[in-house]
């Protein structure tokens, strides 16, 4: 159960810095 919690964790932080660096990169394209 605590291996599965933890990829599930480790997923969904991937997921949501993914996101971020995507939003700063396409906010960075736009003020260019």
């Amino acid at each position: 159960m605590i291996e599965v919690v933890g990829v599930a964790i480790f997923s969904i932080a991937c997921m949501s810095i993914a996101t971020i660096y995507g939003i700063k990169k396409m906010t960075e394209k736009t003020k260019v």
